[in-house]
């Protein structure tokens, strides 16, 4: 009886000792996998870091672009070949060694149609110039003219549809249900939430029209946006100026193959008697506002950065309005 009990014990005590190593397997196994997360998490936080950094200095020498053209080259107009010139594509180094690369570049914003200009800032109507102007957009662009009355009750402050608008009661019964905001847009991306504005129609209208609250981008003095004729395609030209897309087209020289002129001064444009006599109000020659967009990698880390720049001020300096910071 006793050596068949110590046979028994010896068996367990091998099944224990294989168990105990096997564990101890699992938890080594277990602190090397959370070493190497935790050495991961460290370098991609490292490099995101160094990404947006990079990517504000970016940003540093776009604000620094806008100095020197406005303040030190008394530039007050803007010519789009100047700015072809806000491309940044370098190597990104510390000590002398490489650890990315940095794209970004300077866009206009103001030589589109701000949609927030349908409501006048001041007394809260709509500005039936500026709904002249977006009629001919549509119309240029061959859209439904119901999206118009639709970005109106988007922005007005009430809950009164217009003609072909969207109100409370078109919004709340869609799956899943919102409101209209009853506010002004602060990005072109809101445009989608509005009736009528499907991907493909906002693909369409994407690069004629913009979002830039009251207050920004402009002088003080003015309540709407004034659109930079200097960047203007063809079709916001036509619905600027009230007049016809061939029209448009000569102005710009399109229809003859002439290079595309830089206009110092509104008095320089030719413009045939039959364009809106106030068409001045709502026009300029140089931009208060643009954008800059960075793509920086660092590693195995792409940061991208949005960033709205105001240089309407008095002070000769620009002011940074939206700044957000992506993933890719």
């Amino acid at each position: 009886m006793r050596y068949r009990y110590r046979n028994r014990q010896t068996g367990v005590a091998l099944v224990t000792a294989i168990l105990l190593v096997a564990i101890a397997t699992l938890l080594a196994a277990r602190i090397a996998w959370d070493n190497q997360l935790n050495m991961r998490r460290t370098t991609t936080a490292i490099n995101l870091e160094q990404a947006r950094q990079l990517a504000l200095g970016a940003e540093a020498a776009a604000i620094e672009g806008f100095y020197q053209l406005r303040v030190l080259q008394g530039i007050q107009y803007d010519d789009p070949a100047t700015w072809s010139f806000f491309v940044l594509q370098t190597p990104a180094e510390i000590e002398g060694e490489a650890i990315g690369f940095i794209d970004g570049s300077v866009r206009d914003v103001q030589g589109k149609l701000n949609v927030n200009n349908l409501i006048n800032a001041t007394d809260g109507q709509v500005d039936t110039q500026v709904q002249d102007q977006f009629r001919s957009l549509l119309s240029s662009l061959q859209l439904d003219q119901s999206i118009l009355d639709a970005l109106i009750d988007w922005i007005d402050f009430d809950t009164v549809p217009q003609t072909y608008g969207a109100e409370d009661g078109s919004y709340t019964s869609r799956d899943p249900a919102y409101r209209p905001a009853n506010n002004y847009f602060f990005d072109p991306s809101e445009f989608r939430s509005v009736l009528g504005i499907d991907p493909e129609s906002f693909s369409i209208l994407a690069p004629y029209i913009t979002a830039l609250p009251p207050g920004w981008c402009g002088p003080a003095d003015i309540s709407r946006t004034q659109v930079n004729l200097n960047f203007a395609a063809p079709e916001v030209l036509a619905a600027i100026l009230g007049i016809s897309l061939n029209e448009a087209n000569n102005v710009l020289g399109a229809s003859s193959g002439m290079q595309r002129p830089a206009w110092e001064n509104l008095a320089d444009i030719a413009v045939s008697e039959t364009a809106s006599p106030t068409w001045q109000d709502y026009a300029t020659t140089v931009s208060t506002c643009a954008e800059v967009r960075a793509v920086v990698t660092v590693g195995s880390t792409t940061l991208t950065m949005y960033s709205l720049l105001d240089r309407s001020n008095t002070t000769n300096t620009v002011v940074n309005r939206v700044r957000a910071f992506g993933l890719d």
